[in-house]
């Protein structure tokens, strides 16, 4: 995995199951801006570690979730 990967992989392994934080908290918590997170989660997501799900507390909202294959990378 390439450094900027093992980060947003492990900010998501660190919640515990379901294994999911908003976009929002994953740029909080790689310090990185919110313009390089969405290039992140796409490519995490064309490669099938994450996947991107409607956050059921908030319509307009959505989750990024690690996906079985990305739990099994970062661990």
């Amino acid at each position: 995995l390439e450094p900027w990967e093992f980060d947003v992989l492990s900010a998501l392994r660190r919640t515990g199951t379901p294994y999911q934080l908003s976009p929002g908290a994953l740029v909080t918590q790689t310090l990185v801006t919110s313009g390089t997170m969405t290039n992140r989660i796409d490519r995490l997501a064309a490669r099938g570690l994450v996947e991107r799900h409607r956050d059921p507390g908030d319509r307009r909202g959505v989750l990024v979730r690690l996906t079985p294959d990305g739990l099994d990378r970062v661990d």
